[in-house]
């Protein structure tokens, strides 16, 4: 897969100068994000969805899941713009192919409206999230409209993997 190797030559790039995933070597952040998308339902990413990427950071969820699921369409929620430029770089300029099937809302997850949302497409939406701060965001998000009674899923965080065990 070149795409793994073009992807974390372009997040070492940036984070010299943007700090994107601090100390983590940007390899193995894909090699995980893989690994922790196959090991999902196969039907829960299957048909034309759309992935919400929370805390998207440089998109090491969400442009593997695009890579992996050629259905799937993404909205980064990505606070940071710094990090968000980076997804708008990368999806505009290296894999435009992507383009298409990319949102960014420069947001915290609290402040995604139905609206924002909506403007991606009629796509039922699945949650997915690498890591929340702690299970207070988690019940926001379950507690939100936007998600209620959609699949919700978080990866790297014990407290996430018992809480979206318990929704799902």
């Amino acid at each position: 897969m070149s795409w793994i190797n073009e992807y974390a030559n372009q997040i070492t790039a940036w984070d010299k100068v943007h700090r994107l995933v601090g100390k983590s070597k940007p390899q193995r952040l894909i090699e995980e994000s893989l690994e922790a998308l196959n090991s999902l339902d196969p039907e829960v990413l299957s048909g034309p969805k759309l992935m919400l990427d929370v805390g998207a950071g440089s998109g090491i969820l969400g442009i593997p899941a695009m890579q992996l699921f050629h259905v799937l369409h993404v909205l980064f929620v990505e606070p940071d713009p710094k990090k968000a430029a980076f997804i708008r770089n990368y999806v505009s300029n290296v894999q435009p192919k992507l383009q298409k099937r990319c949102w960014i809302a420069t947001q915290r997850l609290e402040d995604v409206s139905r609206e924002t949302v909506e403007k991606c497409g009629d796509l039922e939406p699945v949650l997915l999230a690498r890591a929340f701060s702690g299970d207070v965001a988690l019940e926001e998000a379950a507690q939100n409209s936007i998600f209620a009674g959609r699949h919700l899923f978080a990866f790297r965080s014990e407290g996430a993997r018992h809480f979206f065990e318990k929704l799902c």
